[in-house]
């Protein structure tokens, strides 16, 4: 038997085939947190939901719970960030960032920055050619809100203010470049410009809808894309290099 219908709204963050002709939609939203809601017959021609299986549209939808699986009822496109799908980096971008939230643990009590932090994101991404700064603002912003990542604003052995600093992928630590040349390890050590450094931070303090309005120079930005992607796998159980891939393969 059916359950009472819930109405969301929330974000498509990835879609994958199950059985003949239905599939299953990862959605966020900022009530629910991240869920599979199977949609009936998406692979026909004439399924009024092939839509809904779309990544990255925002949508309303009406579901409801039959034995242990969420059934789409009802769906309506709010903003479709159509244009992410023209654009190999963008979509790249935007699959990295959905494939972080569907396997990460997100359910009703943390949801809501989840859901702001990626609706931000798919949208800029669908209006911004910057790609590869909003990639790495999501990626510091995502692990801040997993507590795994902090403020840098001193050396974590000598106390005085950061300029250039090797920071740790493992420890959260930082070090100026003259306390640096005193370590002994210099395994998971990267050197991040002082413009890299107040990026970073910016993408802790900075509202959402202020987060991707900063400027970095190009070698700057690179940097922080290696950096961000480092820490990540440093931080949780999986590879997420698809942008670092790519970034090999276009020589960019």
């Amino acid at each position: 038997m059916a359950s009472e219908p819930i109405s969301l709204r929330g974000v498509i963050l990835s879609s994958r085939e199950f059985k003949d002709k239905d599939r299953i939609i990862s959605f966020l939203s900022s009530t629910a947190g991240v869920i599979d809601i199977c949609v009936k017959c998406s692979g026909k021609q004439s399924s009024k939901f092939q839509a809904a299986t779309i990544p990255f549209v925002v949508c309303d939808v009406v579901i409801s719970m039959t034995g242990t699986f969420y059934y789409l009822k009802e769906f309506s496109v709010v903003y479709s960030n159509s244009s992410i799908l023209n654009d190999l980096e963008a979509m790249t971008v935007a699959s990295h960032i959905g494939k972080l939230l569907s396997t990460s643990y997100i359910d009703n009590t943390n949801s809501k920055d989840f859901y702001e932090l990626c609706v931000y994101s798919y949208y800029a991404l669908s209006e911004s050619h910057n790609s590869l700064l909003i990639y790495s603002a999501f990626n510091w912003r995502f692990l801040y809100l997993l507590g795994y990542c902090i403020v840098y604003d001193t050396c974590s052995n000598c106390g005085n203010e950061l300029g250039s600093a090797y920071l740790s992928y493992s420890s959260g630590e930082a070090y100026c470049e003259p306390c640096f040349s005193k370590i002994r390890s210099y395994e998971d050590r990267f050197l991040m410009t002082w413009a890299g450094i107040k990026a970073l931070d910016h993408f802790i303090e900075a509202g959402v809808n202020k987060l991707f309005s900063i400027n970095v120079d190009e070698d700057t930005l690179h940097k922080l894309v290696l950096f961000t992607t480092r820490y990540l796998n440093a931080m949780i159980d999986g590879e997420f290099n698809s942008l670092l891939d790519l970034m090999k393969d276009l020589n960019l």
